[in-house]
Order: C-alpha cells, then sequence, then structure tokens
C-alpha cells in the first residue's frame, strides 16, 4: 500500500485559531497600553504571559489573513515580530498581495512600533497616508508627524485632508509651523483653495478665523469673494478685508497682526484684527446676503 506524506493544512485548526484570537483580543482590550510604559506592574506581567502564550501557540498555526489581522489588534509589537519571526514575512506579503490586510488598528491607535515594523518589512503605508494626518491631528502626536515625515517621506498636506474647523480650532504647538506653511501656499489661489472657494460660493459667511488668516496672507480677495466683496465704509471687518488691497493698508495689517503662525496658533473663538468672532460671521453673512440681493 503506498504511503500516503502528510499534506500542509492551508489553513490552522479552528480550535487554535479560536485560542490565538482570544490572546491577541485579550491584549488589544488593553488600548492604554499602560503596561508598557509601567512594566513592574501587574498589568505588565500578565500581558508579558499572554504573548509568552502566543509564542508557544504560533508554530501550530500557519501564515493566513487572520493571524496577521490579530497580531495587530494585540497591539503588541511582541506578537508581531513573533508572527514575522516564526512564520516569515515574505508568506504575509503573499498573502496580502492576493486580499489585503487592514493596517488601520496600529494606525489609529498611533501604534507607531507596530507601523515601523510593518514599514521595515516592506509593507506599503502609502495608501494609509491621508488616514494617519488625520490621526496625528486627533493624537496630536509629534512623534507620529514625525514618522510620516522623516520615515515615509510622504509631502501630503493637513490641509488637503482635514475640515478647516476641525483643522484651525486648536492648532497644538507642533503643527502650528506646518499649519502656517501649508496655508501660506494654499489660502486664497483659486486652484489650490477649494475650501475658501467653496465657503464663499455657500454665501454663509466665512468664520472670522478663517477670513482673518486669507487677508493675513495677502493675496487679492475681490476674485475670491466676487459680488460679496464689501465696501470699506460698510462696517469694521470690510475695512480690514480692503486694507489688503494697497501696499499701505497691507502694512497696517501687519501692524494689527505681526505673527501669522500667532494667529494659526490662536483658538478660533478668539478674537482676530480686534473683532470678536461671532460679530464677524454676522457681518460677513450680510455682505453675503446683499450680494444675493443684488444680483436678483
Amino acid at each position: 500500500m503506498k504511503k500516503h506524506m502528510p499534506r500542509t493544512p492551508d489553513t490552522s485548526p479552528k480550535h487554535l485559531l479560536s485560542c490565538y484570537g482570544e490572546l491577541t483580543a485579550a491584549l488589544g482590550r488593553q488600548g492604554s497600553r499602560a503596561w508598557e510604559d509601567e512594566p513592574a506592574t501587574a498589568s505588565a506581567q500578565i500581558a508579558r504571559s499572554v504573548e509568552d502564550a502566543i509564542r508557544a501557540l504560533l508554530p501550530d498555526l500557519v501564515p493566513e489573513h487572520e493571524v496577521l489581522k490579530k497580531a495587530l489588534y494585540s497591539g503588541s509589537p511582541r506578537v508581531l515580530a513573533d508572527v514575522f519571526e516564526i512564520h516569515g514575512v515574505q508568506a504575509y506579503h503573499d498573502i496580502h498581495f492576493v486580499k489585503p490586510i487592514s493596517f488601520s488598528e496600529p494606525l489609529k491607535r498611533a501604534n507607531l512600533t507596530q507601523l515601523r515594523m510593518l514599514h521595515e518589512a516592506g509593507f506599503d503605508l502609502s495608501g494609509y497616508v491621508r488616514a494617519m494626518l488625520k490621526q496625528i491631528r486627533r493624537h496630536e502626536s509629534p512623534a507620529y508627524l514625525s514618522f510620516l515625515r522623516d520615515e515615509l517621506g510622504s509631502e501630503e498636506r493637513f490641509c488637503d485632508v482635514i475640515a478647516p474647523d476641525q483643522l484651525l480650532a486648536d492648532v497644538p504647538a507642533f503643527l502650528v509651523p506646518v499649519v502656517a506653511q501649508e496655508l501660506r501656499e494654499t489660502l486664497g489661489t483659486d486652484a489650490l483653495d477649494p475650501v475658501s472657494r467653496g465657503m464663499v460660493l455657500t454665501r454663509q459667511g466665512l468664520p472670522l478665523k478663517h477670513l482673518a488668516l486669507l487677508v493675513a496672507v495677502g493675496r487679492p480677495l475681490a476674485p475670491l469673494m466676487g459680488r460679496a466683496m464689501p465696501h470699506p465704509d460698510r462696517d469694521p471687518l470690510a475695512r480690514i478685508v480692503r486694507l489688503g488691497e494697497s501696499a499701505h493698508g497691507r502694512l497696517e495689517l501687519h501692524r494689527l497682526e505681526p505673527d501669522f503662525e500667532a494667529m494659526v496658533a490662536r483658538p478660533a473663538t478668539a478674537e482676530f484684527y480686534g473683532i470678536d468672532p461671532q460679530e464677524g460671521l454676522r457681518l460677513t453673512r450680510a455682505w453675503y446676503a446683499d450680494a444675493r440681493g443684488s444680483v436678483l
């Protein structure tokens, strides 16, 4: 009788994969990762024991989509390292090519260690760059920004991804120079500033901080605002807008607001050019209302 050699399974035994899932989920529920920062705590000791159990289990699993997915959910760099060591990185590249594995868990948790391991293992993270920009803003993480710029080499802009009301509301200090530079490049230019144009076209008025930054970058606002461009004698904010049309006026504006980055850093609820934001919004809405009436 011909003897058959045992066949390597295409998938892991269900009971072992289930056990692996429960262990990685247990680690994943420690979302604060406090045990990483406090290695002497009981939680840290338990986490290390769980990681030990996962490592012991991995040789009995085969490389498959769920194994890497759950390793990422665990949040544990050690688990991810063990998966790559025991199963090999290439196996997961092959799986990822056929059925992409989502990297959203380390991305949204700002788990830079896992993200760095994926990058160094040769996985392409470029499709996640725009999502990373949102997470950098949410986590207010300079280290995350450094990873994106210095290690991934991305030059994607925050202003292309995040709505201006969210981006400008309370800009963290580390992002102020970055956002300020982006705004200098984009605000008030037809091709590069669809946000301002869209806000103008709604005829609902511009938030004062947004309008003040538009004025501060020094580009002509008449092409952007059209019929809503106010007469300088109309009100104090109209005068501010019109001052930007001349060299003398821009000197006066610079005297009132000499530091563009300080404007970016200031909360949207603060005054700009000495004008209250609620009053500013009321005034600009009136400009648009009159402009609409003049068309009819």
